[in-house]
């Protein structure tokens, strides 16, 4: 199944440092003939996938919104906070659902990070980049973890971008070079093609009810959830 039980979700967490990921076949990333490791290229996505913006996320909880469930899950599905940025560079770790809501919509310059930073507010760290970011890893996490966030058969990170100089690239490959060029490490993404590509990609079936086509699912393979963290 595509999903797991939030019931069970804590306990898996304890088991698990860091979480089984979508290949991200980061040798092949600027290789346009392997799309989705060898497989066939991309075929259409029918609608049912969920994502939401920075601002959807950062949004108070009211009723059934993403807000509500941001403040309801978030403990389970990041029981040790979220963090983005990179290994041997610089991070962003958001401890709290409040910390999230504090941080995002976080608008600004985006650029590479220059310090660590833990739950900073959308005041101390003005960063588009960054912003988007976190949306899409709350996109991904919360898509692998919550039953019914969206129902397809395939998971969000296993999507793969259907046209442009990165066709066939999946969303988890681009989390994993985003992460790296926000926390200042080598980067196969410029900033500007990693804002526009995440952003395009939070956009893209937002509260489950839109299919910008930004997005195709992959013939021929299913993954698990990366940690979002570069190595």
């Amino acid at each position: 199944m595509k999903k797991y039980n939030l019931a069970i979700v804590s306990a898996l967490a304890l088991l698990l440092v860091f979480f089984v990921g979508c290949d991200e076949n980061e040798a092949d990333f600027l290789d346009s003939s392997n799309i989705v490791a060898g497989e066939e290229p991309p075929g259409d996505c029918e609608i049912g996938h969920r994502t939401q913006t920075p601002g959807g996320w950062g949004a108070p909880a009211a009723g059934n919104n993403t807000g509500y469930l941001r403040d309801t899950y978030f403990d389970e599905v990041f029981p040790n906070g979220l963090t983005v940025g990179c290994g041997g560079g610089f991070t962003i770790n958001l401890t709290s659902a409040a910390a999230v809501e504090a941080f995002l919509p976080s608008g600004g310059k985006s650029t590479s990070l220059d310090q660590d930073w833990v739950d900073p507010t959308s005041k101390d760290l003005k960063n588009t980049l960054a912003g988007h970011l976190v949306a899409l890893t709350l996109n991904n996490h919360f898509d692998h973890y919550l039953e019914d966030f969206g129902d397809v058969v395939y998971l969000l990170c296993d999507l793969v971008l259907c046209s442009g100089e990165f066709a066939g690239k999946s969303v988890q490959q681009v989390v994993n070079q985003t992460n790296k060029i926000l926390g200042g490490c080598a980067s196969n993404l410029t900033i500007k093609e990693a804002v526009d590509i995440v952003s395009n990609i939070n956009e893209n079936f937002i509260d489950g009810q839109i299919d910008n086509g930004y997005l195709c699912c992959p013939k021929g393979t299913t993954g698990t959830l990366d940690n979002n963290v570069a190595d």
